[in-house]
């Protein structure tokens, strides 16, 4: 799924404490002595734990969701007190590490340590042992003397995008941070699949350097075309990632292959989105060699019905495409990785996996 849309539901996790959903994914995740930003049990194979793995990933490349969602304690009941950013612009369980692991409940919520409404004047440790070392004791005094500023009241704590002036969160933020932070790094490096023929993937590897003869890809090299609009939706300048991730016939294609494989619905702002998606699938490494073909078959099949538009006047059939992708994968897949007991109809249903 796109690290923009995930990250939004980041955001609503922090900002609609009320909702049914919300309510839901707490009482199955959220346990007070694990300290982690976003809430989530090990061992689960679900949509939640995808959204957490994406915020960890997101991390590695230095972006950091829970300093960029800054809470504003009112009376402190969903703001944690550890691992969200609320009284400095770094969360407590990065300023005070000696502390941290000194803490019982790493999951608490400020409400529970700064009981009282107004100045803070007496704080509720629960140590698994007091704090004595030097660095524990200057950590110690360090903390209290931000907390003195604080001021519990009886008003609902709020949020802050630190992304945006206005204060709230926005999609596109997300993706201007990816991009100017490079998430996806320039040495990414395209995953050969042996169960699809050599032209996919050199397709694949192709379509990754960005080195397809779209139609801004021909202008650049001063070659006469009559437009440079996508033939497929004539909305927008043919590129790699408009054609593969933007044109609305790409975004059919992804909801019935989503629909399809039975997975989160395909949402892409790179082809490399794409191409690494089902790295953070659930299931075995099969199934995900599995999914991965697919989704490059599914590009190729995109490139085939471009150039049948282009060249050979054809309509566009995306119900045509989609068998396409099917029959061509089926037959590759099952014949490569020796999957001779998968029948047309389990294919179909995608539930041999």
């Amino acid at each position: 799924m796109n690290s923009g849309l995930l990250a939004k539901w980041a955001w609503r996790y922090k900002t609609e404490a009320g909702r049914l959903w919300r309510k839901v994914i707490s009482s199955i995740h959220f346990d007070p002595k694990h300290g982690n930003f976003l809430p989530s049990k090990k061992g689960l194979s679900c949509v939640w734990n995808n959204i957490v793995r994406k915020e960890a990933a997101l991390k590695k490349d230095n972006i950091h969701l829970n300093r960029l969602m800054k809470g504003s304690v009112g009376n402190g009941k969903e703001v944690q007190f550890w691992t969200d950013t609320w009284a400095s612009n770094i969360s407590f369980q990065y300023l005070f590490p000696a502390l941290f692991s000194l803490e019982k409940y790493k999951g608490c919520m400020v409400s529970d340590r700064l009981r009282a409404p107004g100045p803070v004047d007496r704080i509720e440790w629960q140590w698994h042992r007091a704090p004595s070392s030097n660095a524990e004791l200057t950590e110690l005094n360090g903390v209290v003397a931000i907390l003195a500023q604080i001021s519990i009241t009886n008003q609902e704590d709020n949020w802050t995008w630190q992304a945006e002036d206005l204060g709230t969160f926005t999609v596109k933020s997300v993706r201007k941070i990816i991009l100017n932070t490079n998430t996806v790094p320039c040495d990414f490096i395209f995953e050969w699949n042996r169960w699809i023929p050599r032209k996919v993937n050199i397709f694949g590897w192709r379509m990754n350097l960005d080195r397809l003869p779209t139609r801004c890809a021909l202008e650049k090299r001063h070659i006469p075309i009559p437009s440079t609009l996508c033939p497929l939706c004539n909305e927008a300048n043919e590129t790699v990632e408009h054609l593969f991730t933007s044109c609305f016939v790409c975004s059919i294609v992804w909801q019935m292959v989503s629909s399809w494989l039975s997975i989160p619905p395909i949402y892409a702002y790179t082809v490399r989105d794409i191409l690494g998606l089902h790295k953070d699938m659930a299931g075995s490494d099969a199934k995900k060699m599995i999914i991965h073909a697919i989704l490059v078959i599914a590009c190729w099949g995109i490139w085939k019905l471009r150039n049948e538009v282009v060249f050979s006047r054809k309509r566009i059939d995306i119900a045509r495409l989609i068998a396409d992708i099917k029959a061509s994968s089926y037959l590759w897949v099952k014949n490569r990785a020796k999957l001779f007991s998968v029948e047309w109809v389990n294919w179909l249903e995608f539930d041999f996996v």
